[in-house]
This record gives C-alpha cells, sequence and structure tokens, in this order.
C-alpha cells in the first residue's frame, strides 16, 4: 500500500466524547479490492487489530476511557 497521509481532525469535549486528546485520522481509499466484510477482516488481522464485529451505524454516542478504535466504511457515508 502507497504511503498517504490521512486527514486529521481536532475534536472539542464534548458530553458524548468527554476525554480524547487524540485526533480523528481518515485515510481515505486504502482497503483492499475486492472490499468485503472477509478482505476487510483479513487486513485487520495482519495488522493484529481485533475485529469487534461487524455493524451498521451505531445510532448511541459512546465513548472508550481506554480505548482508540478504529472503523471500516465499506460504503456509504456519516457525519458527526
Amino acid at each position: 500500500m502507497p504511503h498517504q497521509d490521512p486527514e486529521i481532525y481536532h475534536t472539542t469535549p464534548t458530553p458524548h466524547c468527554p476525554n480524547s486528546t487524540l485526533p480523528v485520522l481518515v485515510y481515505r481509499n486504502v482497503l483492499p479490492s475486492p472490499i468485503t466484510v472477509d478482505s476487510i477482516t483479513e487486513f485487520f488481522a495482519q495488522n493484529e487489530w481485533h475485529k469487534g464485529g461487524v455493524f451498521k451505524h451505531y445510532p448511541t454516542a459512546h465513548f472508550h476511557s481506554n480505548t482508540h478504535e478504529c472503523y471500516a466504511v465499506l460504503s456509504g457515508e456519516t457525519e458527526w
């Protein structure tokens, strides 16, 4: 995979995400083809990232006090 600089977004504390000083990093068009749940699961495993499940958009805001999450968006779009 060629090097790509991420888009970097800094968020301010909110009631839904009160504690993170880490930025949100967005890498576009970097997932292996074909883009399937299986190919992304394998890609994560090769990088020793643990897959917690396959989900649709999660409608309830939440945060983790001791974890930095990674999401792979296979299709569609969202906003926060």
